[in-house]
């Protein structure tokens, strides 16, 4: 029944790729349609220009409607960039005034007002709020928990975690997605969704970083305790190797990526002594020559050995490499590279390995492997606002999702609720 599909759709540099998929019994997700295009108008995780970015979305949702056999339902789209940054925030609120701390008890109305105060904070005119995330809640001084609702006492605070981003576009993407004919229900940051459809329960628990490496930026999450406590983004992505190997090379960039794709490896030394060469076109593609394999190993090793080390220091001034993690976890296109986990591991000094969407039935074996992450997570965000997901398969999904709120369950988003209350108190 297509009032029952879900839709997510991914707006990335490389391609965009539209799904259309349904809840099975026991909260599994079911992908039904797959569409994919190249992306166009987007660059470095922002869109540049209109009128290709919209031709793009729509060839991307014409593919996954002829897969489905079903019109495309209203969806959740990442937004992604290098404009993407975050803080953290702290809100209380007193509980009911009228009933003695025996009485009174953390409803939702409760849980909706301190994330509304933990979100008053000052911005830039040109920054909007996509994520208010809580990361630990607090009755009195009782000890810390995740869900408070229904605890006792007189005070509800929370600590959270606050997503940031441009203004200018978040309503490019919009306009975009209104021209294409797609009907949004939720904007969502790719390095969120990213993460929401390959991290691992004991991975949030004992502290992960992980890296979404995807065409135009790296996004970067840090989980600790269950919580989403830090996140970032760095503008270095595919793109910009693609560049690099297209110069080195002197090819042109169609013919860097082809090369990229076909025989990316993280460091050369894991050629193992055999290094076939390969034809590389001029940058007018008239003539050709070749070169080793181990050429194209070396610019890659180098350039990602940069990115890791500028990463690494994000994470140093955020005191997060002094054993405060566990794992690193890659994913997004570049994630693909033969060799990155030992490169990451070696740089990081973490155990890595590569994120893959988890336990999503359907072709999803055609979309790429790490690269379909955040169209995954997209995905089972959109479950997760009819109440219908297996949360304990997916433990990072909807990092607010979980307390299992009645607006939730019925397909608002928490500002909805947060927008109600703060009417009824003026």
């Amino acid at each position: 029944m297509v009032s029952n599909m879900l839709g997510a759709l991914d707006l990335g540099s490389s391609r965009v790729l539209a799904l259309i998929g349904e809840v099975l019994p026991g909260g599994r997700v079911q992908v039904r349609g797959v569409g994919r295009a190249p992306s166009q108008g987007i660059r470095y995780g922002t869109l540049v220009e209109m009128a290709p970015a919209i031709e793009a979305v729509k060839s991307a949702v014409a593919g996954a409607e002829d897969m489905a056999g079903c019109e495309f339902p209203p969806a959740v789209v990442s937004l992604g960039g290098a404009h993407i940054n975050s803080l953290n925030s702290h809100g209380g609120v007193a509980l009911n005034p009228e009933q003695s701390a025996q009485e009174a008890e953390v409803d939702e109305d409760a849980l909706l007002g301190v994330l509304a105060s933990s979100r008053a904070v000052e911005l830039s005119p040109d920054q909007c709020l996509l994520h208010v995330i809580p990361t630990r809640f607090q009755v009195d001084h009782q000890p810390v928990c995740r869900n408070p609702l229904r605890l006792r006492g007189m005070k509800l605070s929370a600590d959270t975690h606050l997503i940031l981003g441009s203004v200018m576009a978040r309503a490019n993407h919009e306009s975009c997605l209104q021209r294409a004919g797609v009907r949004v229900l939720d904007l969502v940051w790719s390095g969120l969704a990213s993460a929401s459809s390959c991290l691992q329960q004991v991975e949030l628990e004992e502290g992960v970083l992980h890296l979404d490496l995807g065409g135009g930026t790296c996004s970067a999450t840090v989980y600790r305790r269950g919580k989403l406590e830090h996140s970032w983004v760095h503008p270095m992505g595919g793109e910009a190797l693609v560049q690099e190997l297209a110069t080195v090379l002197q090819t042109a960039r169609i013919s860097a990526e082809r090369l990229l794709a076909e025989n990316a490896v993280a460091d050369p030394e894991l050629l193992a002594g055999s290094d076939p060469l390969v034809v590389v076109k001029d940058v007018r593609g008239r003539g050709q020559h070749r070169i080793p394999v181990s050429q194209i190993a070396g610019v890659t090793n180098a350039w990602l050995l940069e990115l890791f080390r500028q990463v690494r220091e994000d994470a140093r001034s955020l005191e997060l490499l002094n054993g405060k993690l566990r794992a690193l976890v890659l994913s997004g296109g570049l994630a693909g590279i033969h060799g990155i986990e030992q490169l990451a591991e070696s740089m990081f000094g973490l155990p890595a390995r590569k994120g893959l969407p988890r336990a999503i039935d359907g072709p999803m074996g055609i979309l790429g492997g790490g690269s379909s992450t955040c169209a995954a997570g997209l995905l089972l965000m959109a479950a997760a606002r009819q109440g219908e997901l297996n949360f304990e398969a997916f433990p990072a999904v909807g990092e607010f999702d979980h307390l299992g709120l009645k607006s939730r369950r019925e397909g608002r988003t928490w500002w909805d609720g947060v927008g109600k209350l703060l009417r009824r108190k003026r």
